[in-house]
């Protein structure tokens, strides 16, 4: 039988689901992915946690349902490593690599400072310092690629910032009455106007527009678009 040839974070992967099944049994589990329409028999669980079964997207996001948690805990080594090889000889930080997961951060390349120099240094090298007149940036276009994710990230705290304004309100206010009445409103504006500047953003950048919930139907009716209502 040929030899399954499974990477880090497939290694990760298959150990996460073995430490996070706990006590369920394979059968159990086995059941709750029938369920889920993604069956794997409880052979095939035993190889998976071995290390000697491949787990495709589907899979994870499947055994993530079944096991009760976000797919980033069966990826990753959260809570129990500082470190993580995402790549064959790439080692992270685990927090910058939940980051890069999560569209928020870059992802360090791992390499020390001579061969980040080596890499993407460019133009000529200062024999006294060892620096090069210009590096290239790997990352140049992340920010690109990420913009969905940290678009519709914003769109979701400041709507969190504006369900939030009642109770910033009432700590400010405690006595409650007009003060309080004012101190709401002020913050709910501020929010409704930081929310339509990050909507006019979505809009350009021709993502579909998340709904809005009902209380805050009056920023912007799209027309054909549904956007009222959550």
């Amino acid at each position: 039988m040929p030899t399954v040839d499974i990477g880090p974070l497939g290694q990760q992967v298959a150990s996460n689901v073995k430490a996070l099944r706990g006590s369920t049994s394979l059968r159990e589990l086995e059941s709750r992915l029938r369920e889920l329409g993604r069956p794997i028999l409880a052979s095939g669980l035993v190889k998976l946690e071995a290390g000697r079964r491949r787990v495709d997207i589907d899979d994870l996001v499947a055994l993530a349902r079944a096991l009760r948690v976000p797919p980033i805990r069966l990826v990753l080594p959260l809570g129990t490593h500082d470190a993580t090889e995402v790549l064959p000889g790439w080692t992270v930080d685990t927090q910058a690599a939940v980051r890069w997961f999560g569209g928020e951060g870059r992802l360090s390349w791992g390499l020390t400072q001579d061969e980040y120099d080596r890499r993407f240094g460019r133009g000529a090298q200062d024999p006294a310092t060892g620096l090069y007149e210009w590096y290239e940036d790997p990352e140049a276009d992340w920010e690109a690629g990420a913009g969905p994710a940290l678009l519709l990230r914003r769109h979701e705290q400041k709507v969190a910032d504006w369900d939030d304004a009642r109770r910033i309100a009432r700590i400010i206010a405690p006595g409650g009455g007009d003060q309080a009445d004012d101190i709401r409103a002020r913050l709910q504006a501020w929010a409704e106007e930081e929310l339509r500047g990050v909507r006019a953003e979505i809009r350009r950048a021709g993502l579909v527009m998340p709904k809005l919930p009902a209380e805050l139907a009056h920023i912007e009716v799209e027309k054909g678009r549904g956007d009222a209502g959550r």
